[in-house]
């Protein structure tokens, strides 16, 4: 099984952020998808940026010595808190509007 790199995991997310904005555009109104595909962009820069500073640094060189096992919960709890981050900020946008 090839393992997930973290260009998938932004891939996914951008996928995410694309249906989701689509659904409140449809549902609740433009303005409101607007405020949703700006919190996903955010999340994705973070993501992004995530990804850059891991690869550059020590830190980066520790994580990748890590047992895949270790790697990849690492990972996923990395991409749940920038989906969870994301949800929390639309609920916001929402809860304000």
């Amino acid at each position: 099984m090839k393992k997930l790199q973290a260009n998938h995991y932004i891939i996914l997310l951008a996928i995410i952020v694309a249906i989701v904005t689509v659904i409140i555009a449809l549902t609740l109104g433009k303005d409101l998808a607007l405020s949703v595909f700006l919190t996903g962009l955010l999340c994705l820069a973070g993501l992004i940026i995530g990804t850059v500073v891991r690869k550059k640094t020590e830190v980066g060189k520790a994580v990748d010595g890590l047992i895949p096992k270790a790697r990849r919960q690492l990972t996923t709890y990395l991409i749940t808190g920038a989906v969870l981050t994301m949800a929390g900020i639309v609920l916001l946008v929402l809860y304000f509007k």
